[in-house]
């Protein structure tokens, strides 16, 4: 795709929100971030940090030094929350908090696989628990800016030398220094070349070993939580600090150390990130996302049932130390560790045989394909981090013109069954879904972007009759045409969420509706896409029994669903109610209350319901052809009453 600037772009909505055309104050209020993550709602107040006192940092350095790390942690969380009931923002008290790297190390515990899925006992499976408890405890107490964490959480790539690594001197002072390879040499920060190596591998991990994405889930999940904290706290700064221009503060964000390109504007870098964030297990992303320590995606080796979970017994007159001279990773020197870890990123992952599994890949459908929901969520969040990022810092990354062109080229690859999950994106802002909608939809339709007079933002009614209902693919895949219906689909669901905030756009729906144009251009664009969509047999998956088969069920579920938002508009018409109190999902249109209507117009609206629905019981006396109906509330009404009279209409 080109990239002119055909339409407005995040930067000048973010500079003038209410130039825009078309949209009212009440929508245009809502380009302030591209994330429902507002700044202005982050007031979370954090302790300040103290560094433990030696006497205390030496009893957490005995249990650390010497592995005892379920010990090490419930004793410093003793520490970090000890006063935490007694303070807040007009008294604080100090939380007491370890030096960086003991910080790092616990980041490194809860995905070593030495403590989670190659564990050899219930206590050492246990640590990467309490590991993941401590960081999110230490973020919520005292924030990431208070313990420095853009400084301690850096891989190699961000400017540190793997081979000659040193444990940051942070805000919280060096203190002892742990003596373990695992906090050194071996840890996560060391082992991994990049944040986004790591998301690629996580990610590959969804689809191809579910054992270690259990893990590896968990540490994203803390990361993005941490990262979405960080960016928030300090964009608080920046309405605090209003000379600043942003750029300085938001450079400091751990966020920013992830994402800074190696030149302002450059694509190669927002590509690398995209990569990792859309890897699905495929042959190509293995080869780019390999294991991070080596060996963790073999299988755990098989013991002793009996020995299984059990310590082994110490007999210190006969030379027997139990488990203590069993450890044989702190007899590996540093220098075989990096000549082994090269070796393993030279081979093939051990995931499991490829040939087989990506076999297996291809059957994968809907959410599957990138590695279930929770993965699928994940994915959206990062790329709500980078949609934030490049609002705010648009000279240093880019506009979000050029990043949803960007993304598009990732997203619209894939198949069409992941379409629905995929752009069902609850944490995305209403204006940015429809800003990433149109992208989608026209670089399928046209391989452009949207039309210069389209406001991507908040399509008028006039726009979306005459550019988006009558879209059909370029192509004659049954893919393609059913992608464009979801997409119409998500664009019509969010037209029926600003009608609830714009009195104006609901005057103009409901013209369209009234005068008839609006079903005429959905019927139109059906048409069109049911002549165009004759199926693609070049479609990688068999022609018309693979993808395109799958095409053609999603195109008539979506355009069945196309239809019925449209008979939610015109029902709403029939029985003369002012635009409504809107189902949150298709499914429940049917049970909208109604005011009493007249016989014809019962009729009508009967039509517009499944076969299955149309029953004349006095359960359903709405839907009866009797004339006495019982009182019912409206729609408008909230309470108790309405989820009784919503049971009667079932």
């Amino acid at each position: 795709m080109s990239s002119p600037r055909s339409f407005t772009t995040a930067a000048e909505s973010h500079s003038s929100p209410k130039s825009k055309k078309g949209s009212s104050p009440a929508i245009a209020s809502s380009y302030e971030s591209p994330s429902k993550r507002s700044k202005n709602t982050h007031s979370h107040f954090y302790r300040p940090v103290k560094k433990l006192p030696y006497e205390l940092l030496n009893h957490a350095y005995v249990y650390m030094s010497e592995e005892g790390y379920s010990e090490a942690i419930s004793l410093l969380t003793k520490f970090l929350e000890a006063g935490y009931g007694a303070s807040d923002a007009q008294h604080p008290s100090s939380a007491l908090v370890p030096p960086g790297q003991y910080i790092s190390l616990l980041a490194t515990l809860i995905v070593h696989p030495k403590y989670s899925t190659h564990a050899k006992s219930a206590d050492a499976a246990e640590v990467c628990l309490k590991a993941t408890t401590y960081i999110r405890s230490l973020a919520r107490i005292v924030g990431s800016i208070n313990v420095n964490l853009s400084e301690l959480f850096k891989f190699p790539d961000d400017g540190s030398n793997r081979r000659s690594y040193k444990p940051t001197d942070d805000v919280l002072g060096g203190g002892l220094k742990l003596p373990q390879r695992i906090a050194n040499s071996g840890s996560l920060w060391v082992s991994a070349t990049s944040f986004w190596q790591v998301v690629g591998w996580a990610f590959n991990c969804s689809v191809r070993n579910k054992l270690r994405w259990t893990r590896w889930r968990q540490f994203l999940e803390v990361m993005v939580d941490v990262m979405e904290d960080d960016w928030a706290a300090r964009l608080a700064q920046v309405d605090v600090v209003t000379q600043d221009t942003q750029g300085d503060i938001l450079q400091k964000s751990l966020v920013w150390s992830y994402m800074r390109p190696e030149s302002p504007g450059s694509s190669t870098g927002r590509r690398k990130i995209l990569r990792a964030i859309f890897a699905d297990g495929s042959k190509k992303s293995r080869q780019l996302y390999r294991e991070v320590f080596y060996g963790e995606s073999e299988p755990p080796k098989g013991e002793d049932t009996q020995s299984k979970g059990r310590l082994k017994k110490i007999n210190i007159d006969e030379n027997d130390f139990g488990d203590y001279e069993t450890d044989s990773d702190n007899d590996e020197t540093d220098e075989a560790l990096v000549k082994r870890t090269r070796a393993s990123r030279g081979r093939s992952s051990t995931l499991e045989d490829d040939s087989e599994f990506d076999e297996d890949l291809e059957q994968l459908t809907g959410a599957d394909i990138l590695g279930g929901i929770e993965a699928l969520r994940l994915r959206q969040r990062l790329l709500d981090i980078m949609s934030e990022v490049s609002f705010h810092l648009p000279k240093l990354m880019t506009d979000q013109a050029e990043l949803f062109d960007n993304i598009t080229e990732f997203m619209n690859p894939l198949p069409c069954s992941v379409y629905p999950s995929l752009l069902y994106w609850p944490s995305m802002s209403l204006h940015t879904q429809n800003h990433l909608n149109s992208v989608l939809l026209f670089d399928i339709v046209r391989r452009s972007f949207p039309p210069k007079e389209i406001n991507v933002y908040a399509p008028s009614v006039a726009h979306i009759k005459e550019h988006y209902l009558p879209s059909f693919a370029k192509t004659q895949s049954l893919s393609n045409h059913a992608k464009v219906v979801v997409i119409l689909e998500n664009i019509l669901c969010n037209l029926i969420r600003r009608m609830k905030l714009d009195s104006e756009l609901r005057a103009d729906v409901q013209e369209s509706v009234e005068n008839g144009s609006f079903r005429i251009s959905m019927s139109d664009g059906i048409a069109r896409r049911e002549k165009r969509a004759l199926g693609d047999g070049r479609v990688k998956g068999k022609g018309l029994e693979g993808e395109e088969a799958l095409g053609r069920k999603l195109l008539d579920a979506s355009t069945m669903r196309l239809r019925l938002h449209m008979d939610m508009l015109e029902s709403s018409k029939c029985y003369g109610r002012s635009m409504m109190t809107v189902p949150k999902t298709p499914s429940r249109a049917r049970y909208v209350l109604i005011e009493t209507p007249t016989p014809q117009k019962r009729k009508l609206f009967t039509d517009y319901l499944p076969p299955s629905s149309r029953r004349t019981s006095s359960s359903l006396s709405v839907l009866s052809e009797t004339p006495e109906l019982p009182s019912t509330p409206r729609a408008s009404e909230s309470g108790d009453d309405g989820g009784e009279a919503d049971d009667r209409m079932r």
